[in-house]
């Protein structure tokens, strides 16, 4: 009995040998283990964020950049003082100064801040304005205009260095006065008018000036190619169709007016105009709001600076089809708001365009009255360190390289 006892008293003491052995292995691998990925978090070298300064004669461009970047490493940034979070503006080109600024910038993955906060002080010297008169101009002159009657409407004015003169839109019948004011201070010559759409905050000051021009001379219009009997069959009560009719009227026998189509390309002088949107066949199924989504929608490329005008063009579904159409071709550093801003495409529209300037062509009932969104999308661009300008500051004035 006690022979028996005793071997089994032995095989549980090797067990328990054997066990042992194994747990003390086990902690010497882990450990191992443990010291080798020290080792390596030790030789891991930090991600810092470098950056490089190209100065303009009007502004400087601030290029950021990771050193030792790793997978989802990326930057974000402010210009407001307020600190970077998740949710501020992503770093995906050069940052445009125009004056002292201080960037403050950091590493994310997802929401996780990698590094600390870098602050980039950037000075720049003031430049005086340069009058588009005085034939020294380098760049081009972009002019955003408020409507003279208060109305909400749509008119701007870009001047190449050789005075090179074009118009997009023009506003209401009301502004027709003032349309031909600026025409007129810029020598009485159109050479290229733009016209969106044919709603009346658009095309109004168009008619008049076209029915009886004053000694104004327009060398080229171009237009959406909007079939009139669909229209006709759609339109809304607000549409003002009887416009667009007098507009065909006016027109019909001209030789200046061509329709733009989907994928055209203009040549102004050194700046490439594309034609992103227009009237076609696929709105029709997408677009419960034809008047406005058959706009012209036009992106003007620079050597430096993009633009993109989205007219009155604003539903949802239209905004997803032009994302799926042309993707990153739509991202531009400056973009007028489509439909005023008010009852736009979606926030994540314009996120997806990622610009540095916003124009809302919308006067100040049109901002902060209660019952249009336009306040809320212009909050929404603000909290991503987008500037915005409205008609409170009209005449607005852009120099476009």
């Amino acid at each position: 009995m006690n022979k028996v006892l005793l071997q089994a008293e032995l095989k549980w003491k090797n067990r328990l040998y054997i066990f042992a052995f194994i747990i003390i292995a086990l902690c010497l691998i882990g450990l191992k283990t443990d010291v080798h990925a020290q080792k390596k978090e030790v030789n891991r070298k930090k991600a810092t964020i470098q950056t490089s300064l190209k100065d303009k004669k009007e502004y400087s461009l601030l290029k950021l950049s990771i050193k030792n970047k790793e997978k989802g490493y990326y930057i974000r940034y402010t210009i407001n003082g307020k600190n970077p979070k998740s949710t501020s503006k992503k770093y995906s080109r050069p940052i445009k100064i125009t004056k002292t600024t201080t960037v403050k910038a950091q590493i994310f993955k997802g929401k996780k801040k990698i590094t600390k906060i870098k602050r980039i002080k950037i000075k720049v010297k003031e430049k005086s304005d340069i009058s588009i008169d005085n034939g020294k101009n380098e760049k081009w002159l972009l002019k955003q205009y408020s409507d003279q009657t208060g109305s909400q409407a749509m008119f701007y004015t870009l001047r190449s260095p050789t005075g090179f003169f074009v118009v997009i839109d023009g506003g209401t019948t009301g502004n027709s006065t003032y349309v031909r004011q600026i025409i007129n201070e810029n020598g009485g010559k159109v050479d290229v008018w733009f016209l969106t759409h044919p709603h009346p905050d658009h095309i109004g000051a168009f008619n008049e000036i076209y029915a009886d021009p004053q000694g104004i001379t327009i060398k080229q219009i171009y237009d959406t190619p909007l079939d009139i009997h669909y229209y006709d069959s759609v339109d809304y009560e607000w549409d003002g169709i009887e416009y667009y009719k007098r507009y065909l009227q006016l027109t019909v026998n001209a030789q200046n007016v061509s329709d733009l189509y989907v994928g055209d390309i203009l040549q102004l002088e050194d700046l490439q105009v594309k034609v992103l949107n227009s009237y076609n066949d696929e709105l029709k199924y997408i677009s419960k709001d034809i008047g406005n989504d058959a706009g012209l929608m036009l992106k003007f490329s620079g050597k430096e600076d993009t633009l993109l005008f989205c007219a009155d063009v604003h539903s949802k579904a239209v905004g997803e089809s032009l994302i799926k159409l042309w993707g990153t071709e739509l991202q531009s550093e400056y973009v007028q708001l489509g439909h005023h801003g008010n009852n736009s495409f979606p926030a994540e529209f314009y996120d997806y365009i990622n610009p540095q300037v916003a124009l809302f062509d919308a006067p100040a009932w049109l901002v902060y009255g209660e019952q249009f969104t336009t306040l809320e999308l212009m909050k929404h661009l603000q909290s991503r360190q987008i500037a915005v300008v409205d008609f409170t500051s009209a005449p607005n004035r852009f120099l476009i390289e």
